[in-house]
């Protein structure tokens, strides 16, 4: 028989937050520099978990067709490509568009070979929340954890060791060869979190899904097995993103028929680790909203010009400027050739 489920209250979960004042003082007194990604981190993800319970997840589980969760699904892929595209430490055009192809290519492709091989018998209908919602967001999340140690890796080798990489092309090997030892440590760094974490489970870590359903009163077979499927299908979607985000960079950075790599594609981001997406999305919007503020001020004011009639009013200004700049300093030069002097006083 099943256990009821004991809520925690909101005075457990923010003890539980308050335990993080310990990570953030060190990181201040050592001088990490971590202090405010940290405390962005974890107030983004206190707000990001209190909109998906209350705001998303209560009327997607009601909901009567796949529309309302494929388009949360598509939501999340997105989000998903454009924080592997911002962390990078460098960056090429069609960075975006690669991290959301292999993202969503691979994902998909994983998720409906689980369909019809592992959750065949529980997810009744096909697009039931309850399991495409988790699923798909812990295939997500992992794949989006090693696409972005991996591509940024193999990025960082190709452009802060280019000479290297030029060095073997020119010494006669092809560019599958010149680009095999930066693509290794990619995988081998990408990679590494999954492995240790199929040797060490049940061991010395029970994982999120495991721990979730023991918490909500399942057993501990049951939960054994859903969570031995999950890390065998995260491991498979973790190695496919990083292969399909790999091969589509070395595409777009490399001429793969002249055997050698492109001028000026990789660039480097300002500022170290990139950037928190959603984070960047707040304050443009906050700029975008501080722009209109003063342009609906200005409106009423009646000191809003359009662009062309202020270029208009400053043509008409220009002229007028200096003739009277001129005018006083004509006006200066005869007061002196005019005023008498004390030598004048005295003759």
């Amino acid at each position: 028989m099943a256990e009821p489920v004991v809520a925690l209250t909101r005075a457990e979960v923010g003890a539980s937050a308050a335990l993080l004042l310990g990570p953030l003082l060190a990181s201040h007194y050592l001088e990490l520099g971590l202090t405010q990604r940290l405390a962005t981190s974890a107030i983004r993800a206190a707000l990001q978990l209190g909109l998906l319970a209350n705001v998303i997840l209560e009327p997607l589980f009601t909901a009567s067709s796949p529309a309302p969760v494929l388009l949360y699904v598509g939501f999340m892929a997105l989000v998903a490509a454009l924080e592997v595209s911002s962390r990078c430490s460098y960056a090429y055009p069609r960075l975006l568009r690669d991290a959301l192809a292999s993202i969503v290519i691979c994902v998909v492709g994983v998720f409906a070979l689980a369909l019809q091989l592992v959750l065949r018998s529980a997810a009744r209908p096909w697009w039931n929340p309850r399991f495409v919602v988790p699923i798909i967001g812990m295939l997500l999340g992992n794949a989006v954890a090693t696409t972005i140690v991996g591509l940024d890796r193999v990025l960082t080798e190709l452009s802060e060791r280019r000479a290297v990489v030029e060095l073997r092309l020119a010494l006669g090997a092809s560019l599958r060869e010149a680009v095999r030892p930066a693509v290794r440590a990619a995988f081998i760094a990408g990679l590494t979190p999954s492995m240790n974490q199929l040797a060490v489970v049940g061991i010395v870590s029970t994982p999120g899904m495991l721990t979730g359903q023991i918490l909500g009163g399942a057993s501990p077979l049951a939960a054994c097995s859903y969570q031995l499927a999950l890390l065998y299908l995260i491991a498979l979607t973790a190695s496919a993103a990083l292969f399909a985000s790999t091969s589509l960079a070395l595409w777009s950075v490399a001429e793969l028929g002249a055997h050698r790599l492109r001028d000026g594609v990789l660039a480097r981001r300002a500022g170290e680790g990139g950037t928190d997406i959603l984070v960047s999305l707040a304050r443009a919007l906050l700029r975008a909203a501080d722009r209109a503020w003063r342009c609906a001020l200005d409106r009423g004011r009646g000191r809003a010009l359009v662009p062309s009639e202020a270029g208009e009013a400053q043509q008409r200004a220009a002229p007028t400027a200096a003739p009277c700049a001129d005018e006083h300093a004509h006006a200066t030069i005869c007061l002196l050739y005019t005023s008498p002097s004390p030598r004048d006083g005295l003759l």
